[in-house]
């Protein structure tokens, strides 16, 4: 129906811009963003991907790649086959055994941290080939939040 009824592409548009604003940190005490200025500029590259600045026109393929993501990688129902991918990742032995890090905001509300960092904590005790690196105080978007702060924990897992 998004392919062919343009009208209902506002949806995926709306429902977009939506969810980038509840990705971002927010201080639990006082709901104020942590990096108020990263979800502006996070909300100003949005608004002209999708042509709401006046004199650009939105991108031809961000409406039907939001789709094809959400509907072939991020959807719920999805999520035990992608749990079972990553344990037979975990177990692989000798030389197909690969090192992974989980990297996730603690204030993170799109993949609440609260609600699953138990689950991850027991995969981690179980496999010494993953380890979680837990980022205080940001949120989904980090990389907006504190480029800086996720990019030092790549490298230290790396090295």
């Amino acid at each position: 129906i998004f392919k062919n009824v343009k009208c209902t592409r506002k949806l995926i548009d709306d429902s977009y811009m939506e969810a980038g604003e509840i990705a971002f940190a927010r201080d639990p005490e006082t709901k104020d963003y942590v990096y108020p200025d990263a979800v502006k500029s996070k909300n100003d590259l949005d608004s002209r991907l999708f042509g709401l600045v006046d004199g650009v026109q939105k991108h031809p393929f961000l409406s039907a790649a939001i789709v094809g993501i959400n509907n072939d990688l991020l959807r719920g129902n999805l999520l035990p086959q992608h749990q079972k991918s990553l344990i037979r990742v975990l177990q692989r032995k000798g030389d197909q055994k690969t090192n992974v890090v989980i990297i996730w905001g603690d204030l993170d509300c799109t993949v609440p941290y609260k609600e699953h960092n138990q689950e991850v904590r027991g995969w981690v005790e179980e496999y010494d080939n993953l380890t979680l690196s837990v980022l205080e105080r940001l949120g989904h978007e980090s990389f907006y939040e504190s480029t800086p702060t996720v990019v030092e924990k790549i490298i230290a897992f790396m090295k």
